[in-house]
């Protein structure tokens, strides 16, 4: 089994402007595309999707023995890992199962939100409809791959997106709104409440299946290996969402997008300055890697993990000037110099 429990960065991201080819930066005119878009829709794809918030949820004190006996036969070791590691209960087969988790699905929080849960979600086919056609594109370029099934579940506020070798599980809870009360009364931050919306359903679960599956030895764990890495998952996903806007692929915000538009060489004349490429302090790292208001150094205006935009833009002008290479075999290459020195990205410095 491949990782087992991921959790997805649930990016920053504010509401779009409608048809805002600047804030969009429009970067998918410069990027080549490897899917072929109509080759993938005639492909069948049934995804399989299960309601396992309301499975759990919806359980009656009375019934508990029976139904959850009837969800660890139906779900096997992804009951174990909800329960175990999602919801840091227990496993199904300890003692005091029971009465845990009747705790948990009876408490009057927990049922107040999941009543909102349930009234935001009470159809969920537009982010399956996103996934069948993202899947779809996948599965062109990867036909052997597997087709993971879309588990919707109550995370209890713990988990976003979490994938296993067959399962890509969605904690809708994470994804109830900015605005959301229940966010604020756990007090997190603005730039952490901005990105938990519905419209990233499908582009961070994506992102975390693409993460996951093609998990990678870093050469070398400075800096650059680390957005290089990023930026392979980014341009795969340029490929699953090729209509997608960038803001919604990497969940920057429409003014994150526009600074990024007006200031992208300065972005790299810092990089290039500060020597940041080949810094392997994991403290340091994480400065631009990471979730934050802001990226350390930059003005306040910038988005927080701009190394991982940069890793992006740097693949993309990789692939644009080595149109003989396939997305498969980018995916393979664990050389970010080679793909920083081929791939002939270099802005021009404003004066």
């Amino acid at each position: 089994m491949k990782n087992t429990l991921y959790l997805s960065i649930i990016f920053v991201s504010l509401t779009l402007l409608a048809g805002c080819n600047s804030c969009n930066n429009n970067a998918n005119q410069k990027v080549i595309i490897k899917v072929d878009e109509a080759k993938a829709e005639e492909l069948q794809l049934n995804l399989i999707t299960e309601r396992f918030d309301k499975e759990v949820l919806d359980i009656k004190t009375a019934d508990i023995t029976l139904k959850t006996t009837a969800l660890a036969s139906k779900y096997g070791k992804f009951f174990d890992l909800y329960t175990a590691r999602i919801l840091n209960i227990s496993t199904y087969n300890k003692e005091g199962f029971t009465t845990y988790f009747n705790s948990f699905i009876t408490d009057p929080t927990i049922k107040e939100v999941y009543a909102f849960e349930q009234k935001k979600y009470a159809d969920v086919t537009p982010y399956t409809a996103q996934l069948t056609a993202a899947f779809k594109n996948y599965k062109q370029l990867y036909p052997t791959k597997n087709i993971p099934s879309i588990y919707y579940m109550f995370s209890g506020f713990n988990y976003a997106v979490v994938t296993t070798d067959s399962v890509l599980a969605i904690g809708l809870d994470m994804f109830l709104g900015a605005d959301c009360k229940y966010y604020k009364m756990l007090t997190y931050p603005n730039y952490k409440t901005a990105m938990m919306r519905p419209d990233l359903i499908a582009p961070d679960a994506m992102r975390a299946w693409i993460s996951t599956e093609f998990e990678q030895k870093l050469l070398k764990e400075d800096l650059l290996h680390f957005i290089i890495q990023d930026g392979k998952t980014m341009y795969f996903m340029d490929n699953v969402f090729p209509q997608m806007q960038d803001s919604s692929k990497i969940a920057f915000n429409t003014q994150h997008m526009q600074w990024l538009a007006q200031n992208e060489s300065e972005v790299w004349k810092y990089f290039v300055n500060k020597k940041l490429f080949f810094n392997t302090h994991y403290k340091e790292i994480i400065k631009y890697t990471k979730e934050a208001p802001f990226s350390t150094g930059l003005p306040r205006e910038s988005p927080g993990r701009v190394g991982n935009w940069l890793g992006w833009q740097i693949v993309r002008s990789y692939m644009k000037n080595n149109p003989n290479v396939t997305l498969q075999e980018l995916m393979l290459i664990n050389d970010a110099n080679l793909i920083l020195n081929k791939s002939g990205y270099k802005p021009t410095i404003n004066a």
